[in-house]
């Protein structure tokens, strides 16, 4: 597949999995801080990505940012 091919599944992929964590997990993620949620995003894709562990951890992904700045970070790639 192309990469151009790739962006609308990906985005579609992302719409999927927003509604799907906004319906089934709504009430846990009310509870939770964002930080919180977003290490447990991390910690579900690595486990189904075992095969990237090693070089994921070299890298600073796990680097604790603000929620300001993550919503400005995210609204970013958003437009792009």
């Amino acid at each position: 597949m192309s990469e151009p091919d790739q962006i609308p599944k990906q985005s579609v992929l992302h719409k999927q999995l927003t509604i799907s964590l906004k319906f089934h997990h709504s009430e846990t993620l009310k509870q939770l801080p964002l930080e919180t949620a977003l290490r447990s995003m991390v910690e579900a894709w690595n486990s189904c990505h075992p095969e990237t562990q090693q070089q994921l951890h070299s890298k600073t992904l796990t680097e604790i940012v603000s929620a300001t700045d993550l919503a400005k970070l995210l609204d970013q790639q958003l437009l792009n």
